[in-house]
This record gives structure tokens, sequence and C-alpha cells, in this order.
């Protein structure tokens, strides 16, 4: 395997900005007697540098640009898929209300622990519900839930079990 991916994020970038400038002024260096001993640079004014240098600034803003409206995007799409996993968890808090009293209390326990998770875990973690981070929450709520059978025939026609 490479070394160079071994290295740290901080390292292989100060690696880089080194390696990129070290062959720049190398080039710089190497070439300068050569348009100097032919008189390339006296052909050269700077309304020419002016304008290349105008070219690479007005590249530069289109691309800072670029990024700033990717970053919003990215900032609202994940506002959205939270504002509707919100909604989701609330809605499912609220059709809990049908269950009878103790599936009913230890799986909005089970829910609040499970967002409780999700609240506090979610900066450190960028990837939704993991077995790992949610799997005790969800297969516990899974076990409770599969567990309640219907009593009487009333509570059958609400739950649609047959």
């Amino acid at each position: 395997m490479n070394p160079i991916y071994d290295l740290p994020p901080w390292q292989f970038g100060g690696l880089t900005i080194v390696v990129f400038v070290a062959v720049a002024l190398g080039g710089l260096v190497a070439t300068r007697a050569w348009f100097r001993g032919r008189g390339l640079h006296a052909l050269v004014d700077n309304g020419v540098i002016g304008w290349i240098f105008s070219a690479i600034l007005v590249i530069y803003a289109i691309a800072i640009g670029l990024t700033a409206v990717q970053s919003w995007g990215n900032e609202e799409r994940a506002a959205g898929e939270a504002s509707d996993e919100a909604s989701r968890i609330a809605a499912l808090y609220r059709d809990l209300s049908g269950y009878p009293d103790p599936p009913r209390t230890e799986l909005r326990a089970l829910l609040r622990d499970y967002t409780r998770a999700v609240i506090e875990e979610e900066p450190i973690s960028n990837a939704s519900c993991t077995p790992k981070r949610c799997g005790p929450t969800t297969s516990s709520s899974r076990n409770v839930a599969s567990g309640w059978r219907p009593s009487s025939t009333p509570s059958r026609a609400s739950s649609g079990a047959s």
C-alpha cells in the first residue's frame, strides 16, 4: 500500500502544498535565465499580465460561488431530512396512543431513547441509524410490539388484526 495514504490529512495537505510550491519555484529558477537570454520578457507588458490575472480571478470567483451554492443546497437538504424524521417520530408517538397501557408506555420510552440517541449522537456520526447505534432501541421496540396481541374484539378491529 502507498505510504501516503497512512498520513493524517493535515500532513498530507501540508506536504502537497510544499511539493507544488517547490516545483513552481524550481520551474521559475530553471526558466528565468532561458527567457532573459532570448529577450522574451520584454515582449510581455503589464497589460497582458493584468488580463491574465483578471481571467484567473474570474475563474476563482465562479468556483467560490458554485461552492457556496452547493453548501446552501446541502444545508437545505439536511434540514429537510431532519424535519421529515422529526415528523415521523411525532406521528409514531401519536400512533402509540392506540395501544393499551403496558406496551404503549414501553414503546414511548423506547421512542424517546431513540430520539435522544439520534439528537445526541448525530453530530458525531454522520451516518443514519446504524445497527450498532440504534439497534438495541429498534430491536427492543420490535420485541415489545410483536409480543402484544389484542385481547378484545374492538382492539382487534382497531389494530387491523383478524
